[in-house]
């Protein structure tokens, strides 16, 4: 979430980076919270829970990617991919 956060807070354009630093992290902490989380009752089939995954994770990345930190992008798409990976694997 703080990848997502800091990657958001470069918009040169305020209304952006309001929107983006505020709305899009609650939205996901939302989201994840109803259909991701283990408890849920509205929980996600497996592939799309892997689905939501990719997009989500790999749109962090790639907003960091672009925005200049390349070598944190990598590096957290490393740990993403290993982690997500042990978590429907195991």
């Amino acid at each position: 979430m703080g990848l997502l956060l800091a990657g958001t807070l470069t918009f040169r354009i305020p209304v952006l980076k309001i929107m983006f630093s505020i709305f899009l992290p609650l939205c996901t902490v939302l989201f994840w919270s109803k259909y991701m989380a283990p408890l849920s009752p509205n929980r996600l089939s497996e592939v799309e829970r892997i689905l939501v995954e990719i997009i989500l994770f790999g749109g962090v990345a790639c907003l960091t990617f672009f925005v200049g930190h390349k070598k944190i992008a990598v590096a957290y798409l490393l740990i993403v991919t290993i982690n997500t990976l042990f978590d429907h694997i195991l």
